[in-house]
């Protein structure tokens, strides 16, 4: 899931708030290829060239602004369970301190048991990230024989149902769902910005002012 990215340059290691998304990386090679300023990305591509947030001067205007400065503060996630049933488990890694401070993940031997994708497990969902909010709201489909079947309503008591929200703040491993917490209008805003981002097409829908 985006967040915030960490860029070095010359100038020392800094932080940007603003969240970047895979359909922003073609427009970022072509706008470095051609000279930068974004004049040769096509209107009709979703993402936007995040060229200028890799320097360094842009890049803290764009943090001290609260992440805006002309660059969106969300981003869309979207995933389609694969339907499998079968059980296929994965390896356990353990995090060891190889050097004062630094850690790295090492796999230990442990295997756990697990099912694969769930037949249901489709969701979208919209990623905030800016000097002064840091959320994720998710909302699930839920089809009667899996994937490509027939869509039906998600069991209302259940997080399909309601979906997921964590305050990224508070919440950084998101461990406390409190989508059944928002309120009508918070849930209502962050809906309509997700089927917004769902439906969105060209530079100009999929990327307006901070939402």
């Amino acid at each position: 899931r985006s967040r915030g990215r960490r860029s070095e340059s010359n100038e020392g290691t800094y932080i940007v708030d603003s969240p970047v998304s895979h359909v922003d990386l073609a427009p970022t090679i072509l706008d470095l290829a051609t000279g930068g300023e974004g004049k040769h990305v096509p209107e009709s591509w979703d993402g936007m060239s995040y060229a200028s947030l890799l320097l360094p001067s842009e890049s803290k205007a764009v943090h001290a602004a609260g992440g805006h400065l002309g660059w969106r503060n969300y981003s869309l996630i979207q995933y389609y369970g694969e339907g499998g049933v079968e059980s296929c488990g994965a390896n356990h890694n353990s995090y060891h301190e190889i050097e004062a401070g630094q850690h790295r993940a090492i796999l230990d031997g442990t295997y756990i048991s697990s099912p694969c994708d769930g037949m249901n497990n489709t969701y979208a969902c919209v990623r905030r990230a800016s000097a002064s909010v840091d959320d994720i709201f998710c909302l699930f489909s839920c089809f009667r024989d899996g994937p490509g079947g027939q869509q039906v309503d998600c069991p209302r008591d259940e997080p399909e149902g309601y979906g997921e929200y964590y305050d990224l703040r508070e919440d950084p491993y998101q461990q406390r769902n409190m989508a059944r917490e928002l309120t009508e209008d918070q849930r209502k805003g962050l809906t309509e910005l997700l089927h917004r981002l769902e439906n969105c097409s060209g530079r100009k829908e999929c990327n307006s002012e901070q939402q």
